[in-house]
């Protein structure tokens, strides 16, 4: 009799508990009408109780027990744009009805348009161009041939026949000064260059050192001599040889804060070696080895003085001179070319 009590009060409880709370019901689709499935549902109420769901395979929601009273509901579906209702009402003993279409979200793209550069044709913006300061310049062979040609292998062929052409504190038609002399050497491979007679392919502009308020000067000396390498393999004999390299620089005021001048020489004297390897007849008309070493000496010698005197703030007056010889003896030989062919020049 205990049993059958208790059966027939629980159906009673929970319908008097059904009357008590609401029901919230919904369906989600898309613009076209098409079922989002998996949808999240967030349904908070005003005492912060907060009740979870997620759409079936019909896109439909339920939401029960809820006590009367304002939501705050919440429908998230990735690629749409979220809904977000906080005045759903619901009232005890009824069922609240919510259906949604959800619109698609429109991925958010940030253009960003900066004025054009405006035409920058030096060599600092020139994404060709190369500037050697400094350390860079340290870096250099000391030997003007030798710099001449790495300084030449930088620019790269340029406008006209003879190459890169080379300018000296804005002057054309001189040749690379000594290294201690040199500020600064941009090239500058940028073609639109009005201020010069060529297109700017290939060339190698030089700034030589201006004087110093103070005194300074530095002076170096290289030497190099047969006792120091190895002899040729090629040749029985083992001539003289020997390369001394001299050189160094003054600069200073001449007049305090006004004017400077800076002077640099260098000197250089070798004693080089030219091989012959070749075959020569005999008085009996039979080939016979030639094989011998001869001295071919090299001189040459670089100086010049600059002035700088500052007329005024914007404006310097710079004096410059430049001197440069060189002189060889015994050129043309070497090889199979015997010592008949030699000749010597300046």
């Amino acid at each position: 009799m205990g049993l059958i009590l208790i059966l027939s009060i629980s159906p009673l409880w929970a319908h008097q508990q059904s009357q008590q709370t609401g029901t919230l019901r919904g369906k989600v689709t898309d613009e076209l009408g098409g079922l989002l499935i998996g949808t999240d549902v967030t349904v908070t109420g005003a005492d912060g109780v907060v009740k979870k769901t997620k759409t079936n395979d019909e896109g439909a929601f339920t939401v029960s027990d809820l006590k009367p009273g304002q939501y705050s509901v919440r429908i998230v579906a990735q690629n749409f744009v979220p809904y977000e209702n906080s005045a759903v009402s619901i009232a005890a003993g009824r069922s609240t009805t919510l259906d949604l279409k959800l619109g698609v979200t429109i991925d958010e793209q940030q253009v960003t348009i900066t004025e054009e550069p405006r035409l920058n044709t030096s060599p600092e913006n020139n994404a060709g161009g190369i500037v050697l300061r400094d350390k860079d310049l340290e870096r250099l062979p000391d030997n003007p041939d030798e710099l001449t040609a790495y300084l030449q292998a930088l620019a790269g062929p340029g406008a006209g026949p003879n190459g890169a052409q080379v300018i000296v504190d804005g002057f054309t038609g001189g040749r690379v000064p000594t290294k201690d002399s040199i500020r600064e050497v941009r090239i500058n491979r940028n073609p639109f260059s009005a201020e010069y007679e060529r297109m700017g392919f290939g060339r190698i502009e030089i700034t030589t050192r201006a004087g110093t308020d103070r005194f300074r000067g530095q002076g170096f000396f290289d030497f190099n001599d047969e006792s120091l390498n190895a002899r040729n393999p090629f040749a029985p004999n083992r001539p003289s040889y020997q390369d001394r390299f001299y050189g160094g620089s003054l600069s200073g005021p001449v007049i305090a804060k006004k004017s400077a001048f800076y002077f640099g020489l260098e000197r250089r004297e070798t004693d080089e070696n030219a091989f012959v390897n070749a075959t020569t007849l005999n008085a009996a008309l039979l080939p016979v080895s030639f094989n011998q070493a001869f001295l071919t000496p090299q001189r040459y010698i670089s100086f010049g003085p600059r002035v700088d005197y500052q007329l005024n703030p914007n404006n310097t007056f710079i004096a410059r001179y430049g001197y440069t010889r060189s002189s060889f003896e015994g050129a043309g030989v070497g090889g199979f070319s015997l010592p008949s062919r030699a000749f010597n020049g300046s």
